[in-house]
């Protein structure tokens, strides 16, 4: 019987044991990731470790003052939301004003309380964390310097203005485009210059604003005047026939190989296919290299006509494409085309790269 009792006492101490072992686990590793600054856009990223990813509780507060705002609590639906990657466990959520209306300017404080199962699930060990953030939604200011701005339906102009801080994003808002600004160049690094256009199929009354905007969805905007000129872009009727396609659509297709056709034999098609879908990519091609200009302007004073040379099709033509009577396409010419004799010299119109 006392060998019984001995097992027993024995049993018992070792299971006293794990439990207070079990208590005394170290809690899951929290890590809370993410900028350090958000304004009407931010987000919060949590990473939590544990043994296989096993958590019994994750929860996640943002405080400022006396207000307490849920951001993340586990729960079965919440936990489909998780991204798992061995012991890890991840998420990000939006954390700005936009999301977060009752935000404010100043400081705020993200908690993070993980717990995960020990001993079976028989005790628990928990974990906390807390990063503080910076909360800025004061906008950026820009004001336009330069003056007397004068716009052709169609072409492009210059503003002169001065941003603070000088290091957030700004530049040109017309209708729903943005071109982006660049440093002036010399002492004032708040003073920037940006080129914009007025294109050919806005309205002569889209409005046009300077912006300036942060990292963190922050955003000022100006007003500035200026007067826009109407034009009347030409309307053109170029005719097809058989022996102009059989001439112009080979050598194209032999020298556009991203262009795919579905048959080259017929030169209509294929045609149509050059006049929208290869001048498409090119279009394309031409947006794609200007957001990689260089900060810097690579011309100086006006550009020159090539000499000798009478301007074959202007911008914005609008040309109809007609083939055997019928109309067979649109399109509008997004190109200045300058006509000379075979093998004539092309000087370049000004500085620059190409």
């Amino acid at each position: 019987m006392w060998k019984l009792l001995v097992v027993l006492l024995v049993l018992g101490v070792g299971a006293a044991a794990l439990w207070v072992n079990a208590g005394r686990a170290e809690g899951p590793a929290i890590e809370i990731a993410g900028p350090g600054i958000i304004g009407q856009t931010g987000e919060i990223a949590v990473k939590v470790a544990a043994p296989g990813g096993a958590l019994t509780s994750l929860t996640v507060t943002l405080v400022q003052g006396a207000t307490t705002t849920p951001i993340f609590d586990l729960t079965p639906e919440t936990a489909a939301t998780l991204m798992a990657n061995g012991d890890e466990v991840s998420f990000t959520r939006p954390a700005g004003k936009r999301a977060l209306p009752e935000l404010k300017a100043g400081e705020a404080q993200v908690n993070v309380t993980a717990v995960r199962p020990v001993l079976f699930g028989l005790r628990q060990a928990a974990a906390t964390a807390t990063r503080t953030l910076e909360v800025r939604l004061a906008p950026p200011q820009v004001a336009v310097l330069s003056q007397f701005h004068y716009i052709n339906h169609g072409g492009s102009e210059m503003v002169v203005y001065r941003v603070n801080p000088p290091d957030v994003e700004s530049g040109v808002r017309v209708g729903d485009h943005e071109y982006r600004g660049f440093p002036a160049g010399g002492a004032d690094a708040a003073l920037r210059v940006a080129f914009f256009a007025l294109l050919w199929n806005q309205d002569l009354r889209t409005p046009i604003t300077v912006f300036a905007r942060d990292s963190v969805g922050n955003e000022g905007s100006g007003s500035f005047d200026f007067r826009v000129f109407p034009k009347q872009f030409r309307s053109s009727t170029i005719n097809l026939d058989d022996r102009f396609l059989a001439r112009v659509v080979p050598p194209i297709l032999q020298d556009s190989p991203e262009l795919e056709v579905d048959d080259p034999g017929n030169f209509l098609a294929s045609y149509l296919a050059i006049n929208r879908d290869l001048r498409r990519i090119n279009n394309e091609t031409i947006a794609n290299l200007a957001l990689e200009t260089a900060p810097e302007i690579l011309w100086r004073g006006a550009f020159k006509q090539l000499i000798n040379t009478a301007v074959e099709a202007g911008f914005a033509d609008q040309r109809t494409y007609v083939y055997n009577g019928s109309d067979v396409d649109h399109q509008v010419h997004l190109g200045f085309d300058l006509a000379s004799t075979a093998a004539a010299p092309v000087n370049a119109a000004n500085r620059g790269v190409v």
